[in-house]
C-alpha cells in the first residue's frame, strides 16, 4: 500500500491551523442504572431498531481472500465498536499546566471506568496536548497503551486550508504525527482522525505516514466534485451545516472499511493508499439532542443522559443489522474529554452495560481503532 517515501518530511514543520474543539457538560442520570456485566474478549440515527439474528462472535482464525467466503459454512466477518476521544487542536494544554492535567486526569478516569467492563478508547492528540506531554514528562498516551487502550493523532487541521501542493498539506500532519511518534512510537501511531477539506487527505496522509483514517465528516466531502456527493451537498451547505456530520452518508457503505487511492470520491479502490475506516454514529451526550434539533448541540452544552444512551443503543444495532458478513465492520462513538467525569460516571457505565449485552449477544466485539485496521488487514490478505 505504501509507494511513497515519506520520512523527508519528518522533520518539516509547518504554520498551525486549528478547528474549533468540542467540549461537553456532564449532568446525573435521570433513571436507574444497569449493573456492571464485564467481558472477557478508537447521521444520527432515532428510529428504534430489531436485530434478528447474531452477526458475529470472533475475528477470523485465519485471513480469508478478498472474495469472501458467503456459503453459510463461512465464518463471518467481525463486527467492531471503537471509540474516539479528541485532545483538540485549540487547547492551551502546553501554556497552561492546570488545565494540562485536568485533561490528563479525564483521561485516567475514562480508562477506569472503561477497564470495568474491558472496553476499549482510542484517544488521538493534537500539538497542545501531545507537546504538554513531551515537556512535562507525563505520558498519558503511554499510559493508555500499557492499560490496552489505543492511541492515535488528531489531525484538526484541513477545513480552512486553501488548496495546496499535496506535499504541503503532507507537512502540516507529519507535524503533528512527528509529537505523537515520539511518545509512543511510529508503531503504535498509524490513524489519522480529520484532516478533512478541500486538499487531497488521501494522498497527504499517505506521503505523511498513516495507514488508515477515521473520524470522517461531511468536511472530507470538501476534496470530492459535487456529482461525488450527497445531493445539496455544495461547499457552502458542507461549510456552514454538514461539516461535522457523518461521513459517508450511507451507513450501510460507512461501517465497512475501505481502500481509497484518492480523496476524489468514496469509491473503494483496489490500489488504495489509506483505509477509510468510518462507521461513526455521533457524540454520546448529543445524541437525543441532536435529533430533536436542540440549541445545546451548537453551544457544547448538552448534559449527557440515559436517553442520549438508549438512542446511541438503537442506532448500534441497526448498524448491526447492516453489516454484511463478508466484510469487516465497524461502528465508532464520539466521547469528548469533558464527558469523564464523576457526575457522568453512572450513565457511562450504564452505556457501557448496554454495549456489553451485545458483546455477550456475539453481534459486536471491542477494538481500538488500531486493532480495526489490522482485523481489515487480515480478513482481506
Amino acid at each position: 500500500m505504501r509507494n511513497i517515501n515519506r520520512k523527508a518530511l519528518a522533520s518539516m514543520g509547518l504554520g498551525l491551523a486549528l478547528l474549533a474543539s468540542a467540549c461537553g457538560r456532564g449532568a446525573d442520570a435521570r433513571s436507574e442504572i444497569g449493573s456492571r456485566s464485564p467481558v472477557t474478549v478508537d447521521a444520527p440515527v432515532s428510529s428504534p431498531v430489531t436485530v434478528e439474528s447474531p452477526v458475529i462472535s470472533s475475528a477470523p482464525s485465519s485471513v480469508s481472500t478478498t472474495t469472501a467466503d458467503t456459503s453459510e459454512s463461512a465464518e463471518p466477518a467481525p463486527m467492531y465498536i471503537s471509540t474516539m476521544v479528541h485532545m483538540e487542536g485549540n487547547w492551551r494544554d502546553d501554556e497552561l499546566p492546570a488545565l494540562f492535567m485536568a485533561h490528563v486526569e479525564q483521561i485516567r478516569l475514562a480508562m477506569d471506568i472503561f477497564d470495568g467492563y474491558d472496553a476499549k478508547l482510542t484517544v488521538e492528540s493534537e500539538i497542545p496536548f501531545s507537546t504538554a506531554q513531551l515537556e512535562s514528562g507525563i505520558n498519558v498516551m503511554q499510559e493508555l497503551l500499557d492499560d490496552g487502550h489505543g492511541v492515535g493523532t488528531h489531525c484538526d487541521v484541513g477545513f480552512r486550508e486553501d488548496l495546496m501542493p499535496v506535499e504541503d498539506f503532507a507537512a502540516l500532519l507529519v507535524e503533528r504525527k512527528s509529537l505523537m511518534d515520539e511518545l509512543v512510537g511510529a508503531e503504535n501511531n498509524r490513524g489519522c482522525s480529520g484532516a478533512g477539506g478541500a486538499n487531497d487527505w488521501a494522498l497527504a496522509m499517505d506521503l505523511a505516514g498513516f495507514d488508515y483514517v477515521d473520524g470522517l465528516v461531511g468536511m472530507h466531502y470538501l476534496s470530492m466534485p459535487e456529482a461525488e456527493r450527497p445531493a445539496g451537498w455544495t461547499d457552502t451547505y458542507i461549510r456552514d451545516t454538514a461539516f461535522h456530520d457523518q461521513a459517508p452518508v450511507d451507513l450501510s457503505q460507512s461501517i465497512h472499511p475501505f481502500e481509497v487511492a484518492d480523496a476524489t470520491d468514496f469509491v473503494p479502490d483496489e490500489n488504495g493508499v489509506i483505509v477509510v475506516s468510518a462507521g461513526s454514529l455521533g457524540r454520546l451526550d448529543t445524541f437525543a439532542e441532536a435529533i430533536s434539533g436542540d440549541d445545546c448541540v451548537r453551544s457544547e452544552s448538552c448534559p449527557l443522559t440515559v436517553e442520549d444512551v438508549d438512542l446511541e443503543i438503537e442506532a448500534i444495532e441497526e448498524a448491526i443489522a447492516l453489516h454484511d458478513p463478508a466484510l469487516v465492520g465497524k461502528v465508532d462513538i464520539y466521547l469528548p474529554a469533558s464527558i469523564f467525569t464523576e457526575a457522568n460516571r453512572e450513565v457511562l457505565e450504564y452505556f457501557l452495560a448496554r454495549v456489553d449485552e451485545l458483546v455477550q449477544q456475539g453481534l459486536l466485539q471491542w477494538a481500538t481503532q488500531g486493532e480495526v485496521y489490522d482485523a481489515y488487514l487480515a480478513w482481506n490478505s
